[in-house]
């Protein structure tokens, strides 16, 4: 024991452990560093100040990527729980005051309904909540519902996330169409199973 916030791992700049954290979870700096909207060079750079302040190797480099070594999965698995914590102590503090309003709205969804239908209701959700910012990210890729910083989430399918709490908002028309070349050589089907 180093006493109260004595420890080299207390005295270590919290973006420098997110980073590495981030590139643990994503096992890939690159990816770790868009999504914490930092340079590569960066990542490395903080993983590696964690390295030296801790004077212990976090991760073993691969062609293929990172590989986390004991100390580092020992690390991992710590800074899960604090960062789980912290988003429920935040969460426990938002909720101490139910009137305050909600300042942002963090909506996700696919790319069709975010490019063609979401920003009409988006207009319409913002004449009635003037003071309620909205980020609408569209994805081709489900996201980290752990990791991604997600309010609500509008998709065609219905993810098994026990946190969140779905609900079914309306049904899709999926329409499939065949060029005039494609029917004479393969003949019109009259029924199709999805």
């Amino acid at each position: 024991m180093s006493g109260f916030l004595g420890s080299p791992l207390q005295k270590i700049n919290i973006e420098f452990l997110r980073s590495f954290y981030a590139c643990a979870h994503f096992n890939s700096r690159k990816r770790a560093a868009n999504y914490l909207g930092i340079t590569d060079s960066s990542v490395s750079h903080h993983v590696a100040m964690v390295e030296e302040k801790l004077e212990v190797l976090l991760f073993s480099r691969l062609n293929s990527g990172y590989q986390l070594t004991p100390e580092g999965e020992v690390l991992f698995k710590s800074l899960a729980k604090v960062f789980h914590d912290l988003d429920s102590t935040h969460t426990k503090m938002l909720s101490l005051n139910s009137e305050r309003r909600l300042k942002r709205i963090n909506i996700y969804t696919t790319i069709p309904l975010g490019v063609h239908y979401l920003p009409q209701v988006i207009v319409e959700f913002q004449a009635v909540y003037p003071d309620t910012e909205v980020n609408l990210v569209s994805f081709s890729e489900m996201p980290e519902i752990r990791t991604d910083h997600i309010d609500v989430l509008i998709s065609q399918f219905k993810p098994d996330y026990p946190n969140f709490q779905s609900i079914e908002v309306g049904q899709m028309t999926i329409f499939l169409y065949a060029s005039p070349g494609y029917l004479e050589k393969k003949g019109a089907r009259k029924q199709l199973k999805i």
